[in-house]
């Protein structure tokens, strides 16, 4: 429910001059975008692909500085789930996140592929276009709304696991099973919601 909210607090708060962000080259400067009503979604894909966010937590004082956790949204925002990951011993990751014989994530090729039915049309200026009745609907089938529980549920876990971590000192273990659940229950639920993985 918290994606939801913010994807339409984004979308219903932008007034007809939108404030933009310049781009990684030249931070300092901020552009302003005049849009119409109607290209708030746009807007609104431009600032989700352009302004991708990754948030760090890090430790406390005391605190073993491999217990800080980066949660990560691999692939497209709109259409993957966050999940935590944490430095571990040996270096360990949910394969989904990791490279496959292709050389890319799996999680990112199928977020990939959810996005094109965000951004279904291909031709002209079809891009800028946003399904938003694939993203969020009445009828709760939106993929951003299928998401949600499985995030809601990597939140949950992960915050059993985090709580472990820090009665330990120490990232061991408990990620490594974590990350073995991530794997099974994200593959599950992305089979099981949109039939792939």
């Amino acid at each position: 429910m918290r994606r939801i909210a913010l994807v339409i607090a984004v979308l219903l708060s932008f007034n007809t001059s939108i404030l933009a962000e310049g781009n990684a080259t030249n931070t300092s400067s901020v552009r302003y975008v005049k849009v119409p009503r109607f290209a708030r979604p746009l807007v609104e894909k431009w600032i989700t692909e352009y302004a991708k966010t990754q948030l760090i937590q890090g430790v406390r004082q005391d605190e073993d500085p491999r217990l800080t956790i980066a949660w990560t949204i691999p692939g497209s925002s709109l259409t993957t789930p966050v999940i935590p990951l944490w430095i571990t011993p040996h270096g360990e990751l949910p394969q989904i996140v990791t490279r496959n014989s292709q050389g890319h994530a799996t999680l990112v090729d199928v977020g990939f592929q959810l996005k094109d039915q965000l951004f279904p049309i291909k031709r002209g200026n079809g891009a800028d276009y946003i399904n938003l009745a694939r993203l969020i609907n009445h009828a709760g089938t939106g993929i951003l709304q299928q998401i949600e529980p499985i995030e809601d549920e990597i939140f949950s876990r992960g915050k059993q696991v985090i709580e472990t971590l820090r009665k330990n000192g120490k990232a061991g273990r408990e990620t490594t099973e974590f990350y073995r659940w991530v794997d099974q229950y994200v593959s599950e639920q992305y089979e099981k919601r949109f039939h792939l993985m």
